[in-house]
Protein backbone atom coordinates (compact mmCIF):
# COMPACT_ATOMS: atom_id res chain seq x y z
CA UNK A 1 0.00 0.00 0.00
CA UNK A 2 1.73 3.61 -0.99
CA UNK A 3 0.89 6.92 0.48
CA UNK A 4 1.88 9.89 -1.38
CA UNK A 5 3.38 11.72 1.50
CA UNK A 6 5.20 9.27 3.35
CA UNK A 7 5.86 6.95 -0.13
CA UNK A 8 5.87 3.13 0.51
CA UNK A 9 5.58 1.40 3.38
CA UNK A 10 7.98 -0.78 4.82
CA UNK A 11 7.51 -4.10 5.98
CA UNK A 12 9.96 -3.96 9.14
CA UNK A 13 7.32 -1.04 10.26
CA UNK A 14 4.71 -2.82 10.39
CA UNK A 15 3.50 -4.52 13.79
CA UNK A 16 4.19 -8.44 14.31
CA UNK A 17 0.55 -10.11 12.66
CA UNK A 18 0.21 -13.67 11.44
CA UNK A 19 3.54 -14.86 10.16
CA UNK A 20 4.13 -15.40 6.84
CA UNK A 21 6.15 -18.65 7.10
CA UNK A 22 2.53 -19.99 9.32
CA UNK A 23 1.37 -23.58 8.93
CA UNK A 24 -1.02 -22.80 6.04
CA UNK A 25 -3.47 -25.11 7.83
CA UNK A 26 -4.17 -23.55 10.53
CA UNK A 27 -7.87 -22.39 10.22
CA UNK A 28 -8.96 -25.39 8.91
CA UNK A 29 -7.22 -26.93 11.67
CA UNK A 30 -9.33 -25.05 14.20
CA UNK A 31 -12.86 -25.20 11.98
CA UNK A 32 -12.27 -29.37 12.60
CA UNK A 33 -11.15 -29.29 15.95
CA UNK A 34 -13.53 -26.78 17.20
CA UNK A 35 -16.59 -28.74 15.38
CA UNK A 36 -15.14 -32.31 16.39
CA UNK A 37 -14.37 -31.87 19.64
CA UNK A 38 -18.12 -31.48 20.90
CA UNK A 39 -18.82 -34.70 18.39
CA UNK A 40 -16.31 -36.53 19.81
CA UNK A 41 -17.36 -36.17 23.65
CA UNK A 42 -21.18 -37.21 22.64
CA UNK A 43 -20.08 -40.29 20.34
CA UNK A 44 -18.37 -41.68 23.38
CA UNK A 45 -21.75 -41.47 25.13
CA UNK A 46 -23.73 -42.87 22.15
CA UNK A 47 -21.11 -46.30 22.33
CA UNK A 48 -21.96 -46.52 26.03
CA UNK A 49 -25.56 -46.45 25.58
CA UNK A 50 -25.46 -48.95 22.19
CA UNK A 51 -23.11 -51.37 24.34
CA UNK A 52 -25.74 -51.63 27.51
CA UNK A 53 -28.39 -51.73 25.22
CA UNK A 54 -27.02 -54.56 23.34
CA UNK A 55 -25.30 -56.61 26.56
CA UNK A 56 -28.93 -58.60 27.41
CA UNK A 57 -28.83 -59.17 23.50
CA UNK A 58 -25.90 -61.57 23.83
CA UNK A 59 -24.81 -64.67 25.86
CA UNK A 60 -21.73 -64.83 28.25
CA UNK A 61 -19.75 -66.22 24.66
CA UNK A 62 -20.50 -63.32 22.72
CA UNK A 63 -20.19 -60.53 25.01
CA UNK A 64 -16.96 -60.84 25.52
CA UNK A 65 -15.83 -59.72 22.37
CA UNK A 66 -18.80 -56.75 21.74
CA UNK A 67 -17.08 -55.70 25.08
CA UNK A 68 -13.21 -55.10 23.11
CA UNK A 69 -14.57 -54.11 19.91
CA UNK A 70 -16.26 -51.51 22.28
CA UNK A 71 -13.44 -50.43 24.08
CA UNK A 72 -11.57 -49.93 20.47
CA UNK A 73 -14.21 -48.08 19.01
CA UNK A 74 -14.53 -45.54 22.29
CA UNK A 75 -10.36 -45.58 22.81
CA UNK A 76 -10.23 -43.84 19.17
CA UNK A 77 -13.00 -41.61 20.15
CA UNK A 78 -11.48 -40.31 23.31
CA UNK A 79 -8.11 -39.61 21.50
CA UNK A 80 -9.56 -37.83 18.82
CA UNK A 81 -11.46 -35.76 21.36
CA UNK A 82 -8.72 -35.20 23.59
CA UNK A 83 -6.29 -34.35 20.73
CA UNK A 84 -8.80 -31.88 19.01
CA UNK A 85 -9.31 -30.74 22.94
CA UNK A 86 -4.94 -30.24 23.21
CA UNK A 87 -4.97 -28.43 19.58
CA UNK A 88 -7.58 -26.06 20.57
CA UNK A 89 -5.49 -25.27 23.46
CA UNK A 90 -2.55 -24.79 21.99
CA UNK A 91 -3.66 -22.59 19.32
CA UNK A 92 -5.14 -20.52 21.53
CA UNK A 93 -1.68 -19.87 23.00
CA UNK A 94 -0.19 -19.29 19.28
CA UNK A 95 -3.01 -16.73 18.72
CA UNK A 96 -1.95 -15.00 21.54
CA UNK A 97 1.55 -14.95 20.94
CA UNK A 98 0.46 -13.70 18.14
CA UNK A 99 -1.46 -10.97 19.39
CA UNK A 100 0.57 -9.52 21.91
CA UNK A 101 3.20 -9.19 20.16
CA UNK A 102 1.44 -7.14 17.58
CA UNK A 103 0.51 -4.78 20.28
CA UNK A 104 4.11 -4.75 21.50
CA UNK A 105 6.27 -5.16 18.45
CA UNK A 106 9.32 -4.57 21.02
CA UNK A 107 9.00 -7.49 23.22
CA UNK A 108 9.38 -7.39 26.61
CA UNK A 109 11.16 -4.44 28.13
CA UNK A 110 13.13 -6.39 30.79
CA UNK A 111 14.32 -3.08 32.56
CA UNK A 112 11.07 -2.41 34.18
CA UNK A 113 10.74 -6.00 35.34
CA UNK A 114 11.48 -6.22 39.34
CA UNK A 115 14.25 -9.23 39.25
CA UNK A 116 17.85 -9.64 39.47
CA UNK A 117 20.35 -9.99 36.79
CA UNK A 118 20.84 -14.03 37.01
CA UNK A 119 16.97 -13.94 37.05
CA UNK A 120 16.84 -11.84 34.10
CA UNK A 121 19.50 -13.44 32.00
CA UNK A 122 17.65 -16.96 32.24
CA UNK A 123 14.42 -15.73 31.44
CA UNK A 124 15.76 -13.88 28.17
CA UNK A 125 17.87 -16.70 27.43
CA UNK A 126 14.42 -18.59 27.60
CA UNK A 127 12.19 -16.25 26.12
CA UNK A 128 14.39 -16.52 22.95
CA UNK A 129 13.02 -14.41 19.77
CA UNK A 130 9.82 -13.93 19.18
CA UNK A 131 9.61 -14.83 16.00
CA UNK A 132 10.48 -18.40 16.66
CA UNK A 133 8.93 -18.57 20.12
CA UNK A 134 5.90 -18.33 17.73
CA UNK A 135 6.60 -20.50 15.13
CA UNK A 136 7.45 -23.04 17.61
CA UNK A 137 4.14 -22.47 18.93
CA UNK A 138 2.55 -23.24 15.61
CA UNK A 139 4.24 -26.45 14.80
CA UNK A 140 3.48 -27.89 17.89
CA UNK A 141 -0.27 -27.06 17.74
CA UNK A 142 0.05 -29.04 13.95
CA UNK A 143 2.26 -31.58 15.06
CA UNK A 144 -0.47 -32.48 17.95
CA UNK A 145 -3.21 -32.29 15.39
CA UNK A 146 -1.38 -35.01 13.01
CA UNK A 147 -0.40 -37.19 15.39
CA UNK A 148 -3.47 -37.76 17.33
CA UNK A 149 -5.62 -37.68 14.10
CA UNK A 150 -3.02 -40.45 12.90
CA UNK A 151 -2.74 -42.44 15.89
CA UNK A 152 -6.97 -42.88 15.80
CA UNK A 153 -7.00 -43.64 11.82
CA UNK A 154 -4.53 -46.66 12.32
CA UNK A 155 -6.54 -47.77 15.74
CA UNK A 156 -9.96 -47.34 13.72
CA UNK A 157 -8.80 -49.06 10.82
CA UNK A 158 -7.35 -51.97 12.95
CA UNK A 159 -10.50 -52.28 14.94
CA UNK A 160 -12.50 -52.18 11.57
CA UNK A 161 -10.10 -54.89 9.92
CA UNK A 162 -10.31 -57.14 12.70
CA UNK A 163 -14.25 -56.60 13.00
CA UNK A 164 -14.19 -57.78 9.52
CA UNK A 165 -12.50 -60.72 9.21
CA UNK A 166 -14.64 -61.96 12.80
CA UNK A 167 -17.77 -61.20 10.85
CA UNK A 168 -15.90 -63.50 8.28
CA UNK A 169 -14.99 -66.09 10.04
CA UNK A 170 -17.84 -66.85 12.11
CA UNK A 171 -19.99 -66.53 8.72
CA UNK A 172 -18.06 -69.47 7.48
CA UNK A 173 -17.98 -71.30 10.30
CA UNK A 174 -21.92 -71.08 10.52
CA UNK A 175 -21.98 -72.15 6.53
CA UNK A 176 -19.40 -74.88 7.31
CA UNK A 177 -21.50 -76.39 10.15
CA UNK A 178 -18.54 -76.26 12.64
CA UNK A 179 -19.31 -74.64 16.29
CA UNK A 180 -16.33 -72.69 17.64
CA UNK A 181 -16.58 -70.36 20.42
CA UNK A 182 -16.70 -66.67 19.59
CA UNK A 183 -14.37 -65.70 21.80
CA UNK A 184 -11.54 -68.23 20.08
CA UNK A 185 -12.33 -66.95 17.00
CA UNK A 186 -12.13 -63.43 17.63
CA UNK A 187 -9.04 -63.83 19.53
CA UNK A 188 -7.60 -65.98 16.04
CA UNK A 189 -8.44 -62.86 14.29
CA UNK A 190 -6.69 -60.30 16.41
CA UNK A 191 -3.69 -63.24 15.85
CA UNK A 192 -4.26 -63.15 12.09
CA UNK A 193 -4.08 -59.04 11.83
CA UNK A 194 -1.28 -58.53 14.42
CA UNK A 195 1.12 -61.35 13.44
CA UNK A 196 1.17 -61.66 9.41
CA UNK A 197 2.89 -58.04 9.28
CA UNK A 198 5.32 -58.20 12.67
CA UNK A 199 6.52 -61.44 11.31
CA UNK A 200 7.08 -59.88 7.59
CA UNK A 201 8.41 -56.82 9.13
CA UNK A 202 10.85 -59.18 11.03
CA UNK A 203 12.09 -61.28 7.85
CA UNK A 204 12.35 -58.17 5.71
CA UNK A 205 14.57 -56.10 7.99
CA UNK A 206 16.82 -59.25 8.88
CA UNK A 207 16.68 -60.82 5.05
CA UNK A 208 15.30 -58.58 2.99
CA UNK A 209 18.17 -57.56 1.40
CA UNK A 210 19.58 -61.33 0.30
CA UNK A 211 15.91 -62.30 -1.23
CA UNK A 212 15.99 -62.72 -4.82
CA UNK A 213 13.21 -60.51 -6.36
CA UNK A 214 11.13 -63.16 -8.03
CA UNK A 215 11.67 -65.57 -5.35
CA UNK A 216 8.13 -67.05 -3.11
CA UNK A 217 8.95 -65.32 -0.12
CA UNK A 218 10.23 -62.15 -1.63
CA UNK A 219 7.00 -62.15 -3.48
CA UNK A 220 4.99 -63.16 -0.22
CA UNK A 221 6.44 -60.60 1.87
CA UNK A 222 5.48 -58.11 -0.99
CA UNK A 223 1.61 -59.25 -1.24
CA UNK A 224 1.64 -58.92 3.17
CA UNK A 225 2.46 -55.67 2.78
CA UNK A 226 0.61 -54.41 0.03
CA UNK A 227 -2.59 -55.92 1.45
CA UNK A 228 -1.97 -54.23 5.18
CA UNK A 229 -1.15 -50.82 3.37
CA UNK A 230 -4.98 -51.05 1.72
CA UNK A 231 -6.12 -50.97 5.16
CA UNK A 232 -3.82 -47.68 5.86
CA UNK A 233 -1.33 -49.76 7.94
CA UNK A 234 2.24 -48.06 6.13
CA UNK A 235 5.42 -46.74 7.60
CA UNK A 236 6.21 -44.39 5.66
CA UNK A 237 3.46 -42.67 3.96
CA UNK A 238 1.60 -41.50 7.36
CA UNK A 239 2.14 -38.97 9.96
CA UNK A 240 3.80 -41.68 12.28
CA UNK A 241 6.83 -42.36 9.20
CA UNK A 242 7.40 -38.67 9.59
CA UNK A 243 7.89 -38.45 13.07
CA UNK A 244 9.58 -41.76 13.45
CA UNK A 245 12.34 -40.91 10.83
CA UNK A 246 12.50 -37.25 11.99
CA UNK A 247 12.07 -37.82 15.77
CA UNK A 248 13.80 -41.47 15.85
CA UNK A 249 11.69 -44.44 16.01
CA UNK A 250 11.89 -45.38 19.55
CA UNK A 251 10.84 -42.34 20.89
CA UNK A 252 7.77 -42.39 18.38
CA UNK A 253 7.15 -45.85 19.77
CA UNK A 254 7.41 -44.49 23.92
CA UNK A 255 4.67 -41.80 22.32
CA UNK A 256 2.32 -44.44 21.08
CA UNK A 257 2.45 -46.63 23.86
CA UNK A 258 2.52 -42.70 26.52
CA UNK A 259 -0.79 -42.29 24.34
CA UNK A 260 -2.61 -45.63 23.44
CA UNK A 261 -2.17 -47.42 27.35
CA UNK A 262 -3.22 -44.85 29.48
CA UNK A 263 -6.44 -44.15 27.02
CA UNK A 264 -7.69 -47.75 27.06
CA UNK A 265 -6.97 -48.56 30.80
CA UNK A 266 -9.41 -44.99 31.01
CA UNK A 267 -11.56 -46.45 29.11
CA UNK A 268 -11.68 -50.20 30.90
CA UNK A 269 -12.34 -48.54 33.97
CA UNK A 270 -14.47 -45.84 32.67
CA UNK A 271 -16.59 -49.00 31.49
CA UNK A 272 -16.41 -50.83 34.64
CA UNK A 273 -17.52 -47.70 36.30
CA UNK A 274 -20.67 -47.27 35.03
CA UNK A 275 -21.61 -51.17 35.35
CA UNK A 276 -21.08 -50.92 38.69
CA UNK A 277 -20.95 -47.01 39.84
CA UNK A 278 -21.20 -47.74 43.65
CA UNK A 279 -17.82 -49.81 43.53
CA UNK A 280 -15.86 -46.29 42.41
CA UNK A 281 -15.07 -43.51 45.33
CA UNK A 282 -14.85 -42.92 49.12
CA UNK A 283 -17.45 -43.76 50.88
CA UNK A 284 -16.05 -44.30 54.30
CA UNK A 285 -18.59 -42.48 56.12
CA UNK A 286 -21.22 -45.06 55.38
CA UNK A 287 -22.24 -47.32 57.87
CA UNK A 288 -20.33 -50.80 57.93
CA UNK A 289 -22.94 -53.02 57.22
CA UNK A 290 -22.47 -56.33 56.25
CA UNK A 291 -25.96 -56.68 54.37
CA UNK A 292 -25.63 -53.14 53.22
CA UNK A 293 -26.55 -53.46 49.83
CA UNK A 294 -30.05 -55.29 51.03
CA UNK A 295 -30.81 -51.55 52.53
CA UNK A 296 -29.35 -49.35 50.07
CA UNK A 297 -31.86 -48.12 47.10
CA UNK A 298 -30.85 -48.94 44.15
CA UNK A 299 -32.26 -46.65 41.22
CA UNK A 300 -32.69 -49.66 38.50
CA UNK A 301 -35.34 -51.58 40.58
CA UNK A 302 -37.33 -48.13 40.53
CA UNK A 303 -39.44 -47.43 36.94
CA UNK A 304 -39.35 -43.29 37.52
CA UNK A 305 -35.53 -43.34 38.36
CA UNK A 306 -33.92 -46.09 36.13
CA UNK A 307 -32.11 -45.44 33.17
CA UNK A 308 -33.25 -47.32 30.97
CA UNK A 309 -30.23 -47.27 28.36
CA UNK A 310 -27.72 -47.88 31.12
CA UNK A 311 -29.23 -49.84 34.23
CA UNK A 312 -29.23 -53.73 34.17
CA UNK A 313 -32.38 -55.69 33.27
CA UNK A 314 -33.37 -56.22 36.92
CA UNK A 315 -37.05 -56.67 38.57
CA UNK A 316 -38.68 -53.09 39.53
CA UNK A 317 -41.95 -51.11 40.53
CA UNK A 318 -43.14 -47.86 40.12
CA UNK A 319 -41.08 -46.08 42.07
CA UNK A 320 -40.41 -45.32 45.92
CA UNK A 321 -43.86 -44.23 46.83
CA UNK A 322 -46.79 -46.01 44.90
CA UNK A 323 -50.12 -44.60 45.03
CA UNK A 324 -53.37 -46.35 44.42
CA UNK A 325 -54.54 -50.02 46.36
CA UNK A 326 -51.37 -51.96 43.59
CA UNK A 327 -47.90 -52.21 43.17
CA UNK A 328 -46.99 -53.36 39.87
CA UNK A 329 -44.14 -55.50 40.04
CA UNK A 330 -42.23 -55.89 36.38
CA UNK A 331 -40.03 -58.49 35.82
CA UNK A 332 -37.73 -58.75 32.58
CA UNK A 333 -36.79 -61.62 31.00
Amino acid sequence: MNDESTGPVREEALPLGVPTRTTPTWEVELLISGVAVFAMLQLAGVLDDALFALRPRFDPVWRQPMVVMHMYFKATTVILALTFAIHLLLRAQWIALVGMHSIYPDGVRWDRLRMGPIQRALERAHSGDPAVVIDRADNRATTVFATGVAFASILLSLTCLIAMLFVLAMTGLALAGLEVSPESAFLACVLAVVLPTALATSIDRRFGARLAPDGLTHRGLALVFRAFALFGFRRGGNVVGLLSSHGGERRTTALVMAIMMPVMFGVMVGSRALQAPERFGGYGAFPALEDLPARSLVAAHYDARRNVDRDPAVPFVQDLWVAGPYLRLTVPF
